[in-house]
């Protein structure tokens, strides 16, 4: 799992299709919506495409306007 530290999202649910759909567009890779750990910290389950690399993942998602910070969940990792 990925976590996001997200900026406001003036309207946009954070296990919205919009928000999964843009960071979809934006990375090449599949997110899922898992859980919030706070207010702003969400838990997005990623499967990057064949042969792309999760860290140009993590870069591309961190561009996002809505991104202040993401990173890889250590506790997810661990369970996989």
């Amino acid at each position: 799992g990925v976590n996001a530290d997200l900026d406001e999202l003036r309207g946009i649910s954070t296990n919205g299709k919009d928000l999964l759909l843009e960071m979809q567009r934006l990375t090449h890779a599949h997110f899922s919506y898992l859980t919030s750990i706070s207010g702003v910290a969400h838990v997005y389950a990623v499967q990057p495409l064949p042969g792309q690399a999760l860290a140009q993942v993590l870069q591309r998602l961190g561009g996002m306007p809505v991104v202040k910070s993401v990173e890889v969940d250590q506790k997810m990792k661990i369970h996989q």
